[in-house]
């Protein structure tokens, strides 16, 4: 009875502090395939496999030292590879690459000490460049692009310290000037100008640390004034005025935080008065129609 326990002793102690090598296969409760993990002395080592519940691939990584090394591949539910990485002793250094679950690339970079590092490419379905930036450790820097599918240069933005700074440009698909922002510390700072497809200024604002100040221009195609606001803190604030084309005067209005405050009137195209209204922050509390004699034809309180 003592020989028989000592030989159990030494079977299961030598089970216990044996090494665990080569391929080990773990199920779901339901008995499905869950992983397909190797080992080299007691050491994840080379390729593991692991599976979804479905059974389905979900990723295949590399390890050596029981750290990730070499090419990892990660897959969406349906087994569609969805990315490409590489690991050096369990950190992302090299080059990757995201698919969509249609399979095309949606996204190419590089990984430096575990951060994206230098220029970063994604796609349309196409293969035609969507976008192009550049990051140094994992903050995008200098002068970043975004491209129409037909290849022409959408926006053209720079960035300092992952942070938008100076001049950014829109542009329309044909390639003609959308509107020129200038940014300070991420925010809107002075002068912005947006145009017309055909090219012609369509508004002028003005910014401070990201906040509408000062007066805002908007114009027709034809050149005339079309529209002029003032901005206080962001908020639209005192007189505001309208025009028609041939830049007679439309309306006569002001605001107070944003809502419209006192007098406002409406002139037809032949400058004759058409309506005066009275607002109490923003709420119409009276008015009086006039024919294009300036009599008085309707007036109501609200």
């Amino acid at each position: 009875m003592y020989l028989k326990s000592f030989i159990l002793f030494i079977i299961i102690s030598f089970c216990t502090i044996s090494p665990q090598e080569g391929e080990v296969r773990n199920y779901y409760e339901s008995k499905i395939l869950k992983e397909v993990l190797n080992y080299s002395k007691d050491e994840l080592s080379g390729k593991c496999y692991y599976y979804n519940s479905d059974g389905v691939i979900s990723e295949v990584t590399e390890f050596s030292g029981n750290k990730q090394n070499g090419l990892s591949m990660t897959f969406y539910q349906n087994g569609i590879l969805r990315e490409k990485v590489f690991f050096q002793n369990g950190i992302l250094n090299g080059n990757y690459s995201r698919y969509s679950e249609s399979g095309y690339v949606t996204e190419k970079g590089n990984y430096k000490n575990g951060l994206i590092d230098g220029e970063v490419l994604t796609f349309y379905e196409s293969g035609v460049i969507k976008s192009k930036h550049y990051l140094v450790a994992g903050k995008r820097e200098g002068i970043s692009y975004k491209y129409f599918e037909n290849g022409k240069v959408e926006a053209e933005s720079n960035f300092l310290n992952d942070t938008q700074e100076g001049i950014t440009k829109w542009f329309y698909e044909s390639g003609t000037l959308k509107g020129i922002y200038n940014y300070a510390s991420g925010h809107f700072e002075g002068e912005i100008k947006e145009f017309y497809n055909t090219g012609e200024l369509e508004v002028s604002k003005m910014f401070i640390g990201g906040k509408r100040e000062g007066v805002f221009k908007y114009y027709h195609k034809n050149g005339n004034v079309s529209k002029i606001e003032n901005y206080l803190n962001s908020w639209k604030e005192g007189a505001a005025k309208t025009y028609y084309e041939n830049s007679v005067l439309w309306t006569e209005l002001n605001y107070l935080h944003d809502k419209l405050n006192g007098e406002a009137k409406i002139y037809r195209d032949d400058s004759s008065l058409w309506y005066i209204e009275n607002y109490e922050k923003g709420i119409l509390k009276k008015s009086k129609e006039y024919d294009s004699s300036g009599k008085i034809i309707n007036e109501q309180n609200y």
